[in-house]
């Protein structure tokens, strides 16, 4: 019995350990695979030190377990990952940036090391005291399953709809809205799964109907990220209910994921017209997603060790946010005039629904951010392109907008993972908190874009989970 308890207790430090011994392992073969392809140099050292940076929150929540999943530490991590991946592997850059100037690099390397280290430090040692309650809600079990199903359909109806109809403009964002109570439905299925209390025909309509149906009409558009935001959702709420990381189906995952990204374009060019996926019916987007399997393991078989490289070079570029940061700071201010801060200017009307607010601006940011710099044809009006957030920071205000967008963007977070991410927060706000938390993950868009849905969907979860309520539950705490 002594020694049962003694294990439980030290499960948190030999995990974080663990982590340590496999973090070390990994960066010190990076560097190792640098020395061998690059000339090594400051860059990597930067890199490096990018890397360590951005592990420390994953060493922290498996050290004490302080929140219910780990929304901050993959934030952290995706941050080190895309600004510094670059600087080891064997790969040239996006062929668009290969003249980039290895000084520039360097410069671009520092400044995201900075914007990294205050990210880390803002959130854990520097925050303003936060006066927001948490949200905490315990379920009646049987409420939440008919949610759950009630839900599930509903929101792939609305998903079916917005991918297979001519949605009018002011009515787009309350459709993609309610279709996200689809990935709603699945994660209170999903929940109740872990827990062994769903029946039999509950747990075929989760795995043989609503997920699959999720899945496969996603993939019919020819995009991967809502896959990975719908495992990383998943996984949070497996986090929070078995107090376990799910390493083995992670990599399983990223072994489905990886092949996704780099031959996603053959599936394109089959299914796309005029630069979109175009489906009538649910039978066509459901066939659309087989044929985006069948697409990418014809590609995976047909490419063979070839293909290795190949892949390898296509997600490096995928995840490389180095090179075009140090493109952007080669041209501004040279070049390309600071924005400041026009691309924040729809911070107060962006929560307004254009349905009640029909002459509210349009935001064409990724559109204009390509036409700016050149990553676009003139003629070009309609190919939007990323506009990272720290890179958003630095064509807005320079370094000093990264150091002090950085900081904010930390408080942030921090807000919303205090109100969104308790260990009390009772089963609802576990599902409705890792829906909301794993929809930021996307680091790559600029921050009104990620950010600018947050108030409605919350709304939506509260007045949800009045129906769901236990007897006598309190909604806050």
């Amino acid at each position: 019995m002594r020694r049962t308890q003694a294990t439980t207790v030290d499960a948190p430090v030999v995990a974080s350990r663990r982590f340590v011994r496999l973090s070390v392992a990994c960066v010190v073969a990076l560097n190792l695979l640098a020395l061998t392809v690059k000339a090594y140099g400051l860059l990597q050292f930067t890199a490096t030190a990018t890397l360590f940076f951005s592990l420390y929150p994953t060493w922290r929540f498996l050290r004490t377990r302080e929140d219910n999943f780990p929304f901050f530490p993959l934030i952290a991590l995706l941050y080190g990952v895309y600004y510094s991946i670059m600087a080891f592997l064997p790969f040239d850059p996006y062929p668009r940036y290969v003249d980039v100037a290895q000084g520039s690099l360097l410069h671009a390397s520092a400044v995201s090391l900075v914007g990294i280290a205050i990210l880390v430090a803002g959130y854990y040692r520097f925050s303003l005291p936060l006066g927001f309650q948490t949200f905490s809600l315990r379920w009646a079990a049987s409420k939440a399953q008919r949610l759950g199903i009630a839900a599930g359909l509903f929101g792939t109806a609305m998903q079916v709809m917005r991918m297979t109809r001519e949605i009018p403009p002011e009515w787009v964002a309350i459709i993609y809205l309610l279709a996200q109570l689809a990935v709603l439905g699945i994660g209170i299925l999903f929940y109740l799964f872990l827990e062994g209390r769903l029946s039999l025909s509950t747990r075929l309509f989760l795995w043989a109907v609503l997920v699959p149906s999720q899945l496969l009409t996603e993939l019919s558009s020819g995009f991967v990220f809502p896959v990975v935001r719908m495992t990383v959702y998943l996984t949070m709420i497996y986090v929070a209910v078995r107090r376990l990381l799910p390493w083995r189906l992670a990599f399983a995952v990223f072994v489905f994921l990886v092949p996704s990204m780099v031959f996603k374009s053959e599936y394109r060019k089959l299914a796309w017209s005029e630069g979109k996926s175009v489906s009538a019916s649910f039978s066509e987007l459901m066939r659309g997603g087989f044929v985006f399997t069948t697409t990418i393991l014809s590609a995976v078989r047909e490419t063979g060790s070839e293909g290795l490289y190949y892949g390898g070079q296509t997600v490096a570029h995928r995840l490389d946010l180095l090179y075009p940061f140090a493109f952007v700071m080669e041209l501004t201010p040279r070049d390309v005039p600071y924005l400041d801060g026009a691309s924040y200017s729809a911070l107060f009307w962006k929560p307004l629904p254009r349905v009640f607010f029909p002459d509210k601006p349009r935001e064409t940011w990724g559109n204009e951010f390509g036409q700016r710099y050149g990553l676009l044809d003139p003629d070009d009006q309609t190919t939007s392109l990323n506009m990272p957030q720290m890179m958003e920071m630095y064509v807005n205000f320079g370094i000093l907008g990264v150091i002090v967008g950085m900081w904010l963007l930390s408080q942030l977070f921090k807000t919303l993972n205090h109100v969104l991410n308790a260990r009390r927060a009772g089963e609802w706000w576990t599902v409705a908190g890792a829906l909301v938390l794993s929809s930021l993950i996307n680091i790559e868009s600029n921050l009104l874009l990620v950010f600018g849905g947050i108030i409605q969907l919350v709304v939506l979860l509260y007045l949800l989970g009045l129906l769901v309520r236990a007897k006598g539950a309190a909604v806050q705490s």
